[in-house]
């Protein structure tokens, strides 16, 4: 009985850390924000595949097969035997994800360090006081873990909150200090990070520059930039500002106070959380209502949406856009033309201010021209000479994990475009792809956060892969069926399957072991696209 009581609070522990990192985890992903939490169990298969899984069934079974145990102590060590079964399958299981390098695990930081640490010293601690029968008491713990986790994150919210309200008065009293310091603020659905990167990148030609890092677009990312590294020699500071709900650029903006606002392009994205459409229109509208009298706002007129919140504004306004052929240039403010989609990059036009600048830039993807004129527009009307410009432009190098190419041994050529997965990402990737007369193979991790557009816009993105793909691999089963219908209906020969992460590597390692591969190209899509190619390269 001893030996039997050891061996499954091994296996228990076992998956009790492993739970515990996964749960950390996933409120880290999640920012700590219940409202992304709610909508991953409520919207995607992953989350409710979690809830109602096969063992947290059986373990619900188990639990109440324990009346008929307690009436009859003739069952009592098959049931103990039973759990001691359960626990070792997850126990094995665990062992294969971390030898497969797919096991769950959050950033270290100070917050999910402490919140891990708790969560297993109080599992510790009444696994040390069973107050029912030992086994039973086992499956009652493994059901406290994912609790524990929540009352940590709600114990820690309070102080999370008191000290990035500290921190935003010093990153306000720091900027207020810097009458010189131009900001720049940029918000939208999808560009915004890229549009960053580019702005920054052509500014630098002429002035000192300090953008916000990587995905750091929440207030207290924004702040953490402003007090550790703004300087007295900083002339321009670009901010990045991402949100979830009404509220949370005007906050950015109250400690920032941008006096160029620039909206990149609105979609859906997140219309879970907004909960309506409007709801996200007005959300980033709040970075044109806190710019000054002398503020200019700066909008994407290939963006519909961004294009009603241009005439909307009263403030002074330019609109930037890529106008093909056909198309009516809806201002004479900033445009592209005589586009040239290649390969190794692309080759385009602009004209403003009855200039011509003639320019190519070694990034790719038609929609980086959206997203680098915001850029050559600022950079003009701040004095930087033509040639300088186009000299910037001519250097521009992508956002990390954003439409970064790789070239692989045999040929082939793998596209990183996993630094988020949105409805306008997916079709300006396929358009690159459709360059490549080999075969074309996409891995798709489906799109999160659409709320109620969501199998509309998994069916659409279905039929604009079909259309080019040979081969399409999902990373799950979110949203699968509406993006196989979209496939089915494109008319086209692709071949849509689901895939865990080793069966996708499998694939990918077999294209890039093969003899002869030089036109074939393969796209990564969304972050679990990521992990699948980090482990490739």
């Amino acid at each position: 009985m001893n030996l039997l009581f050891i061996a499954t609070s091994i296996a228990f522990f076992v998956w009790i850390i492993r739970n515990s990192l996964f749960w950390v985890y996933l409120w880290q992903v999640k920012e700590y924000r219940f409202d992304r939490i709610y909508v991953y169990f409520k919207e995607t298969n992953t989350g409710r595949g979690i809830i109602f899984s096969y063992f947290s069934a059986i373990k619900w079974a188990v639990f109440f097969f324990f009346l008929l145990v307690s009436v009859n102590n003739d069952f009592l060590l098959s049931y103990r035997l039973f759990i001691f079964f359960i626990f070792a399958i997850e126990a094995v299981l665990t062992f294969k994800e971390f030898l497969s390098h797919r096991l769950r695990r959050p950033v270290i930081t100070i917050k999910s360090v402490l919140i891990l640490l708790l969560t297993l010293f109080f599992i510790s601690l009444l696994f040390s006081l069973p107050l029912t029968e030992q086994f039973l008491w086992f499956l009652l713990l493994d059901r406290f873990v994912f609790l524990f986790v929540v009352l940590f994150v709600l114990i820690f919210r309070l102080p999370t909150e008191f000290y990035s309200d500290m921190q935003a008065e010093r990153a306000v009293k720091k900027i207020q200090s810097r009458k010189d310091l131009l900001v720049i603020g940029i918000t939208g659905s999808y560009g915004k990070s890229t549009t960053k990167e580019y702005v920054a990148q052509i500014l630098a030609q002429k002035y000192t520059v300090l953008k916000t890092k990587g995905t750091n677009n929440t207030l207290i990312g924004v702040v953490k930039t402003v007090i550790s590294d703004l300087r007295r020699d900083t002339e321009i500071l670009v901010v990045e500002m991402g949100a979830y709900k009404k509220g949370e650029i005007a906050k950015i903006c109250s400690v920032v106070n941008p006096k160029i606002g620039i909206i990149t392009g609105i979609s859906n994205q997140h219309l879970s959380l907004f909960g309506s459409q409007k709801n996200i229109l007005e959300a980033k509208y709040e970075l044109i209502d806190s710019l000054s009298r002398n503020g200019l706002a700066v909008f994407n007129g290939n963006s519909e949406n961004a294009f009603n919140l241009y005439k909307k504004t009263k403030k002074k306004k330019i609109l930037y856009q890529v106008v093909n052929k056909t198309e009516k240039k809806l201002t004479n403010d900033i445009w592209a033309y005589d586009v040239s989609v290649r390969k190794d990059g692309i080759y385009f036009k602009v004209a403003l201010d009855g200039k011509v600048f003639k320019l190519h830039a070694s990034v790719i993807g038609k929609q980086n021209i959206e997203n680098i004129l915001p850029g050559i527009y600022i950079a003009y009307k701040l004095g930087i000479k033509p040639k300088e410009i186009e000299k910037a432009v001519g250097s521009l190098t992508s956002l990390q994990k954003t439409m970064v190419r790789h070239k692989v041994k045999n040929g082939l050529t793998l596209i990183d475009d996993t630094f988020n997965a949105s409805s306008a990402s997916v079709v300006s990737a396929i358009f690159y792809i459709s360059l490549y007369k080999g075969i074309k193979t996409m891995i798709l991790s489906p799109m999160i956060e659409l709320g109620e557009d969501s199998s509309k816009e998994h069916y659409k993105a279905g039929l604009e892969i079909g259309k080019v793909c040979d081969f399409l691999y999902l990373t799950n089963k979110n949203y699968s069926e509406d993006i196989v219908r979209g496939v089915k209906d494109s008319g086209g020969k692709c071949m849509a399957r689901i895939g865990n992460l080793k069966e996708i590597t499998d694939f990918v390692k077999e294209c890039i072991n093969k003899d002869a591969a030089l036109d074939d190209i393969i796209l990564f899509e969304g972050k679990e696209a990521g992990f699948i190619l980090d482990r490739i390269l």
